[in-house]
């Protein structure tokens, strides 16, 4: 477990779906992704669905919702006990790993035909380019030619607004980062995808204050950040009288398909 998810493990489990205003636990919110998952599925009739960090088993149990009938198996891959232990649902099968120790049997656990990746909100963990590329390889590695991986990944199609999100979450002691748009896109491709669309999800909106609990800020780290943010030409977040600063990620949903 990373340090980020380790200083995060508060908010996990219960917790979680009261993160940004409840976003994680929000239908309407989930909706786009959803409807992606539940487009390609209708084609290629996937036998096993899996969300990689997948947490409360959230958007597995949407997709059953609007898959009705279907045989799909849905399972749930995640670093963190106490996020699975929230997902205490007969129809999710959870397994509680590191996406890259994981293999293709140990999703698929004796199931033949097509594999279905998704993630929300996960790649950012992994932190820097070279570690989006390793994550995106192994994801690769799970996966048949033709087969698809449809995630919901906060990027910024401005590279000030991603230089500055970086900035904020280096500033706050966590090894997230956030990549431009054009430039996942780009190593996306170099992994091995195939991008076929990329779609707008809604936004995440945050204060200083949610930062300062979910982190364990102190008030001159919220200084440090509102600091840089002032100085910053970047667009995704402004300093705020009451909050220290505030700030938003933008997500895009990336249809992608096994290519080589």
């Amino acid at each position: 477990m990373n340090k980020t998810l380790h200083t995060e493990q508060h908010v996990h489990g219960k917790n979680w779906a009261a993160q940004h205003g409840g976003y994680f636990s929000n239908p309407a919110k989930a909706r786009p992704l959803v409807n992606a998952l539940l487009a390609r599925s209708a084609a290629v009739q996937p036998a096993v669905l899996a969300d990689l960090g997948g947490g409360t088993g959230f958007i597995l149990s949407l997709y059953r919702k609007g898959a009705a009938g279907k045989k799909t198996r849905l399972v749930n891959i995640d670093i963190s006990l106490k996020q699975l232990e929230a997902c205490r649902r007969p129809h999710i099968r959870c397994v509680n790993s590191h996406v890259g120790k994981l293999g293709r049997s140990d999703i698929m656990e004796n199931c033949s035909g097509p594999l279905m990746l998704t993630m929300r909100s996960l790649l950012h963990y992994t932190g820097g380019r070279s570690r989006w590329a390793a994550f995106l390889r192994g994801a690769r590695g799970l996966c048949e030619k033709g087969e698809y991986f449809i995630h919901q990944t906060a990027c910024f199609d401005a590279k000030a607004d991603a230089t500055l999100m970086n900035t904020v979450y280096r500033l706050m002691r966590t090894e997230k980062r956030y990549p431009q748009t054009e430039d996942l896109i780009q190593l996306l491709e170099e992994t091995g995808w195939e991008v076929l669309e990329v779609l707008p999800a809604p936004p995440i909106h945050f204060n200083g204050d949610e930062m300062r609990d979910r982190y364990g800020l102190s008030a001159s780290d919220i200084e440090a950040v509102a600091e840089a943010v002032a100085k910053s030409g970047g667009r995704s977040a402004a300093v705020h009288p009451s909050h220290g600063f505030t700030g938003f990620l933008e997500y895009r949903i990336f249809v992608c398909r096994a290519a080589v």
